[in-house]
């Protein structure tokens, strides 16, 4: 399988496309068709939204993008990270850099850049043995989609 490599174009266009979206309400399940001007996310709607605005259709939910995505050493832009809590994902965020992520978040209710270093201080993995009642970073780091689970947009 090979893994979906963004040109600088998509790049540039998820990158411009942030503004537009930052301190939009989030919202749980929140969905945006193709065409609508978006007024709400959840954390894997504004990974679609991101990549449709860069070409590309990607899966809809959280634990379907990481399904169809893979581990990668170096952070590009589009790049997502995950998070889970008792071995479910729950949530992901989208690399603008290697330093800054974009997410809709449940925690400010809103979208908002997060520095890279805040996002993995917050979803700390913890120490073996220690107890963990929150989410956490998955231990795979970043991922990038497969190309073969997504597709250009028409």
């Amino acid at each position: 399988m090979s893994l979906l490599t963004l040109t600088d174009e998509a790049k540039k266009l998820i990158i411009n496309a942030v503004p537009v979206v930052l301190g939009l309400p989030y919202k749980m399940g929140a969905e945006t068709m193709q065409g609508e001007t978006p007024y709400m996310f959840d954390c894997s709607e504004l990974v679609e939204w991101l990549y449709r605005c860069a070409g590309w259709i990607v899966p809809d939910g959280a634990r379907f993008q990481f399904a169809a995505s893979l581990p990668v050493k170096d952070i590009e832009t589009g790049d997502l990270l995950f998070t889970q809590r008792n071995g479910v994902i729950n949530h992901v965020a989208l690399a603008l850099d290697t330093t800054t992520l974009v997410e809709a978040s449940g925690w400010k209710m809103k979208v908002i850049k997060t520095p890279l270093e805040d996002f993995m201080r917050t979803y700390k993995i913890p120490e073996p043995g220690q107890a963990v009642n929150h989410s956490t970073v998955h231990p795979d780091g970043f991922r990038r989609f497969i190309m073969e689970k997504v597709k250009a947009r028409p």
